[in-house]
């Protein structure tokens, strides 16, 4: 299992509709985010957009284990309004390197001592690469946040690395988020609720997700927002 793939579910229904305007309903309030009162997904999702603005960069850290094949990603996304950019490495049971900037894709099978080749559209692999990175992109996964998130739970205060951070605890329609991200033939296993565990800070930034499916658990940190990242056009070979 390609881990992008699984950051991609991940992210379809945590990911905010950035490129939100900061707006005058109370979920722009400094103190109701710090009061971990975010009840439905109608005040969650405006403060999720409020925690993005226009333009912002992330680094993500993720750690999966699938009945036993533990998966470790590690990267940075720039996001703009108009482009995504993104890097990752992967190790443990699925070991690549990737990055995509300016519109081209780049992979490597080695994360250690990545050489990396051009994955052009004309690839036979290209589509269904893009089609991952799209599922992974936050900035392009917000319909399915949108159409999936079902109940919002406050779960209390509590700190991650010395942050103050508010849990929440999600209820999301998985076919519906499926759908929404354009995924048109859904697996009979495929359950009909997820819950997820959604940590944010202070700035209505995503701090922590996390879940447990079956044999498959994942944590996925988020940290160092709207700090400069370097992507780019990597070495061929």
């Amino acid at each position: 299992m390609r881990p992008v793939i699984v950051l991609g579910i991940a992210t379809a229904v945590l990911a905010s509709g950035c490129g939100a305007q900061k707006s005058g309903n109370d979920a722009d309030s400094p103190s109701r985010a710090q009061s971990c009162s975010y009840d439905s997904p109608g005040t969650l999702l405006p403060a999720l957009k409020h925690g993005f603005g226009d333009e912002t960069s992330v680094h993500i850290d993720m750690k999966m284990d699938a009945a036993g094949q533990k998966v470790a990603v590690a990267g940075d996304m720039e996001m703009t309004q108009k482009d995504t950019a993104m890097t990752l490495k992967s190790t443990g049971a699925s070991e690549f390197a990737m990055i995509a900037v300016d519109g081209r894709l780049f992979m490597s099978q080695s994360a250690s001592t990545p050489k990396y080749i051009e994955i052009k559209a004309d690839n036979p692999a290209s589509a269904a690469l893009r089609q991952q990175l799209d599922s992974a992109n936050l900035r392009t996964t917000f319909k399915a946040f949108d159409a999936g998130l079902t109940k919002v739970k406050p779960s209390g205060a509590t700190t991650i690395d010395g942050t103050s951070v508010c849990e929440y605890l999600l209820t999301v329609d998985a076919r519906k988020a499926a759908r929404a991200q354009g995924q048109t033939q859904l697996p009979a296993s495929m359950p009909k609720t997820v819950e997820y565990h959604l940590f944010l800070d202070g700035d209505d930034h995503m701090r922590r997700m996390k879940f447990d499916l079956g044999p498959v658990s994942m944590v996925m940190n988020m940290t160092h927002w709207d700090e400069p990242v370097d992507i780019s056009v990597p070495k061929i070979g």
